[in-house]
């Protein structure tokens, strides 16, 4: 079955931020501050997210931005998709690899952005399970980077999972399949 795919489709549709993270995110101490260097709430529109992963056929990180927040969602709504052909070479990279997907955050001004977290998906689990490459809604945890903890000042009691990323893979197969001469 998998040697009749021709494409591959990764839509990520959201990212949920823990309440209590996405706060400390708006309410970042900044130097220039105007009010005395207390934390003060910003504009929404301010702060971009960023959702950056690589595919096992990437040379590069696929960027994915937005500025449209709905609660303490992030809405992407954004689908990427690459032709795949898969040999025994690609089925052994799958097999192998691990997509990150990892999730930032900049406020508007500054330099470098925030990194949240990541969340991780074994690509073996789209091989073995087809539920997982039929483009149903997939939520992974987002487990939170150790420089969050220093950058917002969190607690240390603080929950390893600071939210969800939702996406979805699918396989996309050839619509017409070329049977061989003399089979």
């Amino acid at each position: 079955v998998l040697a009749c795919v021709s494409r591959l489709e990764v839509s990520v549709a959201s990212v949920q931020v823990s309440p209590v993270i996405l706060d400390k995110i708006y309410t970042k101490e900044t130097s220039k501050s105007s009010s005395g260097g207390k934390p003060t709430r910003r504009d929404t529109g301010s702060v971009s997210f960023f959702v950056k992963y690589r595919l096992p056929s990437d040379n590069e990180e696929t960027s994915l931005c937005t500025r449209k927040l709905k609660g303490n969602y992030a809405e992407f709504n954004e689908k990427r998709s690459v032709p795949i052909t898969f040999t025994s070479d690609t089925l052994e990279d799958w097999w192998n690899f691990k997509t990150e997907f990892k999730v930032y955050s900049r406020h508007l001004g500054q330099r470098v952005p925030l990194l949240i977290g990541e969340a991780t998906l074994g690509m073996k689990y789209l091989l073995l399970h087809d539920r997982y490459t039929g483009g149903a809604p997939l939520s992974l945890p987002i487990y939170v980077a150790n420089a969050l903890f220093r950058e917002l000042k969190l607690p240390q009691n603080t929950s390893e999972i600071v939210g969800n990323i939702h996406l979805s893979i699918q396989l996309a197969y050839r619509s017409t399949v070329k049977s061989r001469p003399g089979s």
